[in-house]
Parts: C-alpha cells; sequence; structure tokens
C-alpha cells in the first residue's frame, strides 16, 4: 500500500471539513413568510377571485389553485391572473415555491411569479414557459407600459411535466439589480437579469392566462 502524503491527506482533511451544501447557493436568511403555516387567504388579493380555488392540505398547509380564465383586463400589456400576498414586501429576498402547470402542451405554457410590486402597473413577473421568445420565458418588467423583458442570459424553454410539481427559486438583490431564477436545479438559474427600477413590493404567484396550483411558498431575506 502506497504511503499517504501530506497533500492526500490535506484534502481529504478539506473534504470532510466543507459543509454538505457549500457548493450550492448561499443559505437564506431570516423567515419571513411559509404558506405551510397559514390558516387561511386573509394575506392574499386575486385580480379575479372567482379563478382561483384555495385549499388547505395537512402537509402543505395553503394551496392556491388556479382553475379558470381571469376577466381581469390590466392597464397595460401584463398578466391577466394574479395572486397578491399583501405582506411581506421585501427588498432582497430569496422566494422558494412548488409550482404545478394543469395547462395543456404549447410555446406559452407558464407559470408566473411577481415581485416588486407598486401598483397594478408597475412590478417584475418571472414568466416560465415551454419556448423562449421575446414574450416568454423570461424576467419582465412591467413600468406603467406594457412588459419589456430585462433578462440578460436564459434558456432556451422550460419544460412543464404535467401532474408534477416543481420547485422553483428566485433571488432579489435589490441592491444590486440582480434577479436569479433556478428550476428544478438549485445549482445553475435558467434566468438572470439586472435591474434597480423597483427596490420593493409585494409578492405574487399566477399564470399570463393559463392554470395552474401553488404550495409551500416560503420567502426569506437575502444576505447583502
Amino acid at each position: 500500500m502506497k504511503p499517504v502524503t501530506s497533500l492526500y491527506l490535506a484534502i481529504i482533511v478539506l473534504a470532510l471539513t466543507i459543509p454538505s451544501g457549500a457548493a450550492e447557493n448561499p443559505g437564506p436568511g431570516r423567515l419571513l413568510f411559509d404558506s405551510s403555516v397559514t390558516t387561511g387567504t386573509d394575506n392574499w388579493s386575486f385580480a379575479d377571485p372567482a379563478a382561483w380555488k384555495t385549499g388547505m392540505e395537512e402537509e402543505n398547509g395553503l394551496v392556491l389553485r388556479l382553475e379558470g380564465a381571469s376577466a381581469y383586463q390590466p392597464k397595460v400589456r401584463s398578466p391577466l391572473n394574479i395572486a397578491w400576498l399583501a405582506e411581506p414586501q421585501p427588498s432582497s429576498f430569496i422566494l422558494e415555491v412548488e409550482a404545478k402547470s394543469t395547462s395543456r402542451e404549447y410555446p406559452h405554457r407558464d407559470l408566473c411569479f411577481f415581485f416588486g410590486r407598486r401598483s397594478d402597473t408597475e412590478f417584475y413577473y418571472v414568466h416560465i414557459a415551454t419556448a423562449s421568445d421575446p414574450h416568454a420565458n423570461s424576467i419582465f418588467l412591467v413600468d406603467s407600459a406594457d412588459r419589456i423583458s430585462i433578462a440578460g442570459k436564459r434558456t432556451d424553454g422550460t419544460k412543464w411535466t404535467d401532474g408534477k410539481f416543481h420547485k422553483v427559486r428566485i433571488e432579489r438583490n435589490s441592491v444590486s439589480g440582480r434577479i436569479l431564477v433556478f428550476f428544478d436545479d438549485m445549482r445553475t438559474p435558467i434566468m438572470e437579469a439586472s435591474d434597480t427600477t423597483f427596490s420593493t413590493g409585494n409578492i405574487g404567484l399566477g399564470s399570463f392566462d393559463d392554470v395552474g396550483e401553488f404550495r409551500n411558498l416560503k420567502i426569506y431575506e437575502l444576505p447583502e
């Protein structure tokens, strides 16, 4: 048997002392909101309440189900189906949620994730869809005008699997403007952007004009 060299021993010691999650994204800060322990929808408002149904599950807590077309007509071109969370209204944060599309498959099959809302015509949203184009599968800014894509990097598309909840993670640093979006793989973002138009505001869930379900929403402070 070959003797263990000092370099080899040092590598072993280093491997044993690095935490198992150290290669992943930095851990979140203080927990600000957890839908799994809420008891109702008092903290939520809906662009069109008739399009939504809510329920409580023993393991997952509050579940939001977007089940129909919305009658809401925004003043500028932007998503129709939105559930807004009244509090918290964080600036730098990490959002984690499980989301399932219950729509048919087509290029714009989507679910959306909103943040930084200052008004009905001022907010950001992440549109996760099957195929990328100027209006789909990107990070968008709505600033008192029709939405515009602000993603600096993004994939060619994101596949929603029938019957499956996918894990979505959004990291927002309001100081640097950085926005990172992760889908199932929490190591490699599917979208990136940088924008400082809005520093704080409401968070929301929904879709441009499709249907789906959301559960286990957690919002954390993002250490800066």
